[in-house]
């Protein structure tokens, strides 16, 4: 009686593995972010020149200016128009 007794006892246990894998873009992503602001356009000056496919944006004031008054816009709006009962 004392062998069976002995290896009777239950045994439990619980194990928990959270794991996350980052995609290659999200690699990327995070040596970007951490270079600082020169390195950050010279890689820009290279990628532009390696991939026919990228064209870079000149810089045109009105554009800045036109996306900045875009954000004002909504408070013109009329609410009174829009509330329906």
């Amino acid at each position: 009686m004392y062998f069976s007794a002995r290896f009777m006892a239950l045994r439990q246990s619980q194990y928990l593995k959270l794991q996350q894998k980052l995609s290659p873009q999200q690699i990327q992503l995070m040596k970007l972010i951490q270079l600082p602001i020169m390195a950050l356009e010279q890689r820009i000056k290279e990628e532009l020149e390696l991939n026919p496919a990228l064209e870079e944006e000149s810089e045109n004031p009105d554009t800045e200016e036109d996306f900045m008054n875009e954000d004002s816009s909504v408070d013109d709006v009329d609410t009174e128009t829009y509330q329906k009962v």
